[in-house]
């Protein structure tokens, strides 16, 4: 055995290694065609035949297969706890003032720092909306 034997062996050890821990389909494209540069190397196949195999087999696999396996492997971003509070009513514990840096809001007993969206003031035991969450301060309106 020559060591371009080994050479397709440990890329396609490597490729599914790294496709096992990363599932992104990052490497996925080069396991057939190391596959079949290993096959072509084990029937002897001219060095030069089997990297252009490999290289055009891993190229052909990316771009036409590539949208068509992320459909399946689509990751799809779960909403946490903090997530589920955009959206809900909250009573501001503290006046919010964006200027002077200060804000608290209650929401579902917990309580948050908290800031306008549009800078306004507002004042402790108003109602507002939780628009979203930027760090760990939630971004509010006051509620109408």
């Amino acid at each position: 055995m020559d060591i371009l034997f080994y050479v397709w062996i440990g890329i396609l050890i490597g490729s599914i290694v790294i496709e096992a821990v990363t599932y992104g389909l990052v490497t996925i494209w080069f396991i057939p065609a190391a596959v079949i540069a290993l096959i072509l190397n084990v029937l002897h196949v001219h060095i030069a035949i089997q990297i252009a195999v490999f290289a055009v087999i891993s190229l052909v696999l990316l771009i036409f297969c590539r949208k068509f396996f992320l459909r399946f492997v689509r990751v799809r971003n779960n909403k946490t706890n903090t997530d589920l509070i955009i959206g809900q009513t909250g009573v501001v514990t503290e006046e919010i003032d964006n200027l002077k840096c200060q804000g608290s809001v209650k929401v579902q007993f917990q309580h948050w720092t908290a800031r306008s969206e549009d800078d306004s003031v507002i004042p402790a035991d108003s109602l507002v909306e939780i628009l979203r969450i930027d760090g760990v301060k939630l971004i509010v309106k006051k509620k109408q």
